[in-house]
C-alpha cells in the first residue's frame, strides 16, 4: 500500500508567484537563444485576485492497493454518505458511526469524497477528486487531486469580498477625516487602526485556513489509505 502526495510551492501572495514563473519562464527563453522580444506582459490585477478568492491549488495524489476495483470501489462505498448541507452532529437520518466515514458520491467513473468530520465542521474541509485504474503489476491505483472543497471555494468570496470592502471603507474613511480638519484627526486615525487590525485578521484568517486544510488533507489521505488496505492475517 503506498500513498503520494505531489509536492507543490506555495506563496502567500499569488502575485508574487505569478511574477516568480514569469521571470523564471524569462530567464529560461534567454537560456536557450529565444528572442522574447515584446512577450513580457503585465500580470493582470484582476486574474491575481480571481485566483486569490477561488483558494489554493489542489495537488496530485495516488493511493496504490493491492485490492481489485471492485472491492475498492465497494468499501468506499460502504463507508461513503451523500453530502449535505446540515453540520449537526445529532441526525437521526445520517448517524454518526465509528470508522473512517466520507461524504461525497463515489461511482466507477469519479470518486468525490470529503471526511465527514471535516463537513460536519464545515470549516474549508478537503476533497478527493480521483477514480480508480487498474495498477502496473496488479491492484488498484486510487489517482487524482485533493484540494479545497467546491463549497470552500464557494463560500471563500462570500467572506474575503466584504473583508477587504471593510477594510477599504474604513481606510477611505480614515484618511478622509484626517486630510478634512484637525478635529477629526484622531477619528480618522481610529479608523484607519481599525482597518489594519482587520487586515492582520483577514492574514490570520488565510494562513490558519491554509493550515486546516492541509491537516484535513493529511486526514483524508490518511483514512483513505487505511481503507483500501487489505485485512490483516491477524484480524
Amino acid at each position: 500500500m503506498t500513498c503520494t502526495v505531489a509536492d507543490q510551492d506555495v506563496s502567500v501572495c499569488p502575485l508574487i508567484a505569478e511574477l516568480g514563473r514569469r521571470w523564471e519562464s524569462l530567464r529560461g527563453g534567454k537560456a536557450r537563444g529565444v528572442n522574447h522580444g515584446v512577450d513580457v506582459r503585465i500580470v493582470s490585477p484582476v486574474l491575481v485576485i480571481r485566483k486569490w478568492l477561488a483558494g489554493w491549488p489542489p495537488r496530485k495524489v495516488a493511493i496504490q492497493s493491492p485490492l481489485p476495483a471492485s472491492e475498492c470501489l465497494r468499501r468506499l462505498a460502504q463507508a461513503t454518505t451523500p453530502l449535505r448541507r446540515t453540520r449537526s452532529y445529532f441526525s437521526l437520518r445520517f448517524p454518526k458511526l465509528a470508522g473512517p466515514r466520507f461524504q461525497g458520491s463515489v461511482s466507477q467513473e469519479l470518486i468525490q469524497v470529503e471526511r465527514d468530520a471535516d463537513v460536519r465542521r464545515g470549516f474549508y474541509p478537503a476533497e478527493l477528486n480521483a477514480r480508480l485504474d487498474p495498477a502496473d503489476g496488479g491492484g488498484t491505483l486510487l489517482a487524482g487531486t485533493v484540494g479545497l472543497s467546491q463549497r470552500g471555494r464557494k463560500s471563500r468570496p462570500l467572506v474575503l469580498i466584504p473583508h477587504c470592502a471593510i477594510t477599504f471603507g474604513l481606510s477611505a474613511a480614515g484618511i478622509t477625516l484626517i486630510a478634512a480638519t484637525r478635529s477629526t484627526r484622531i477619528v480618522g486615525a481610529t479608523l484607519i487602526l481599525i482597518a489594519v487590525v482587520n487586515i492582520l485578521s483577514l492574514v490570520f484568517m488565510e494562513v490558519a485556513s491554509r493550515r486546516a486544510l492541509e491537516n484535513s488533507s493529511e486526514l483524508l489521505m490518511k483514512e483513505l489509505t487505511g481503507l483500501l488496505e487489505p485485512p490483516h492475517p491477524d484480524r
